[in-house]
């Protein structure tokens, strides 16, 4: 198994990797911040790496798991380990290590990558056709059961997943995707499928209330021609106003989805599995749209499916800022996160 990282982004270091995966018929997962450096739809593309329990029988199956370009706030929590033999290659010492790897090198990336390719026989000779048909079982599994878990009770409102996996239908391929911190977060990364480097931008380990939006500023600035789409829940989008006035004022077409909970879903979920009163996790509810055209954006609401595909198709093509409020069933987030991180001990 190969699980790539931060250090892989750049475009030589990726095309390394990719190189590397497909000459040792390798199943890879990639990190958030690494979604793209292999094509999320390539055959040995295996999903996402959360370091938490969702992965955790994939890797332990494996006779080798090589590490690559893994930042410290990309590894495991403390304690949490895996059965497989670990080998670790970056281009800095990664310490505090929460890996117990076997060995770690240090050194250019690219260099690394192509002394083991070399080096190393070819997915023929180890005979790996079966195991490498194991990533693609994984991120359907996973997919699946992510799902399965936002699908809640007492619907009427959008699955978390659904926000995702329908605009992932409406936007192209070139799309460059960012996202904040919460919930939705974890959704989105689980969900959005990204096909080159660079595409989906977060922040270190999902952390950083307030990043969507600045970040997506950034991509259009950067990347004039290609659309931006920012995932954000109601506490980003409420921390963000002042970034709507400034995507108004540079006229950026972007598009920003909000996750509609009127909640903050991770401190209320900490809280349900501690069995704490829920304190200080609600938010007021909020007309969304009419908050968007005050600062000069375009807003709808939408509850449903058909709604939602409707307003992303009509923000792809607007000359504006525009702002998509979808209310969403939060009650699936809990088992969705413990089916990623498994359960906080009491």
């Amino acid at each position: 198994m190969i699980v790539a990282g931060l250090g892989c982004r750049d475009p030589g270091a990726a095309a390394a990797l990719r190189e590397l995966v497909e000459h040792l018929g390798a199943p890879t997962l990639t990190t958030p911040r690494a979604k793209g450096v292999i094509p999320e739809d390539h055959p040995l593309a295996a999903g996402v790496f959360f370091g938490g329990k969702l992965e955790a029988d994939l890797l332990n199956q494996a006779d080798c798991v090589l590490a690559i370009g893994l930042d410290p706030d990309e590894t495991p929590p403390p304690g949490r380990r895996f059965g497989s033999m670990l080998l670790t290659i970056a281009e800095y010492r990664n310490t505090p290590n929460a890996f117990d790897s076997e060995a770690e090198a240090v050194g250019d990336l690219i260099d690394g990558l192509a002394i083991l390719r070399e080096n190393l026989p070819p997915a023929g000779v180890w005979s790996l056709a079966a195991w490498s048909r194991q990533g693609v079982t994984h991120r359907s599994r996973s997919k699946n059961l992510l799902a399965e878990a936002c699908r809640a009770p007492g619907g009427g409102t959008l699955a978390p997943n659904r926000v995702v996996e329908i605009a992932r239908e409406v936007f192209p391929k070139t799309t460059l995707a960012t996202t904040g911190t919460g919930a939705h977060a974890l959704v989105a990364a689980a969900f959005w499928e990204t096909y080159e480097p660079k595409s989906f931008l977060c922040s270190a380990n999902l952390g950083g209330v307030g990043y969507a939006l600045p970040a997506a500023i950034a991509a259009k600035l950067e990347a004039p021609n290609r659309p931006v789409l920012a995932f954000m829940g109601d506490n980003g989008f409420l921390l963000n106003l002042p970034e709507v006035a400034t995507a108004t004022r540079l006229e950026s077409p972007l598009v920003m989805v909000v996750f509609v909970d009127d909640a903050l879903s991770l401190p209320r979920v900490a809280q349900e599995q501690k069995r704490y009163a829920p304190l200080g996790v609600a938010l007021n509810s909020m007309d969304i749209p009419k908050i968007a055209e005050g600062l000069g954006a375009l807003g709808t609401a939408v509850e449903d499916e058909a709604g939602l595909r409707m307003a992303l198709t009509d923000a792809l093509h607007t000359t504006k800022p525009a702002i998509i409020a979808a209310r969403v069933n939060p009650r699936g987030y809990r088992r969705m996160l413990e089916r990623i991180r498994g359960r906080v001990e009491r």
